[in-house]
């Protein structure tokens, strides 16, 4: 009897779990469009105020050697994305969502042009690149 319990228990179990998982998902890359969904007019008053002043101080002329250099850390849009999230991060502006997509859609229009598909890019400062902090 104990083993009949038993064996009732596991099956009613296991097809609880299988029952209530998640059903598979296949995820179609997303176009930049779809990836660039902020403003560029705003996206460029926050880059002015928020940004330039830092990438000035590790660049020098109107900081915008950062994004045109030989060897430029962003290659895609999720790049580009990461790396601002990782700017307003370690500088602390504080931007929101809506912000960082503006600010990303400025860079992109502006520098980037970017075009391609989504890929997957992770971003990490370099044991060589120059800390970002805020400015005083």
């Amino acid at each position: 009897m104990k083993r009949l319990l038993l064996t009732v228990l596991v099956i009613s179990f296991t097809t609880l779990r299988w029952v209530s998982a998640d059903p598979p998902t296949t995820t179609q890359p997303e176009s930049t469009d779809t990836l660039l969904m902020g403003d560029v007019g705003p996206g460029k008053v926050l880059h002015d105020k928020s940004c330039t002043i830092c990438h000035i101080s590790m660049f020098g002329g109107d900081g915008s050697k950062i994004y045109t250099r030989q060897n430029r850390k962003v290659m895609t849009i999720e790049g580009l994305m990461a790396r601002v999230e990782l700017c307003n991060k370690n500088v602390g502006t504080h931007f929101d969502k809506t912000q960082i997509d503006d600010v990303v859609k400025y860079l992109s229009d502006e520098f980037y042009k970017f075009s391609a598909t989504k890929e997957t890019e992770t971003v990490e400062p370099e044991k060589n690149e120059p800390k970002m902090v805020a400015p005083k």
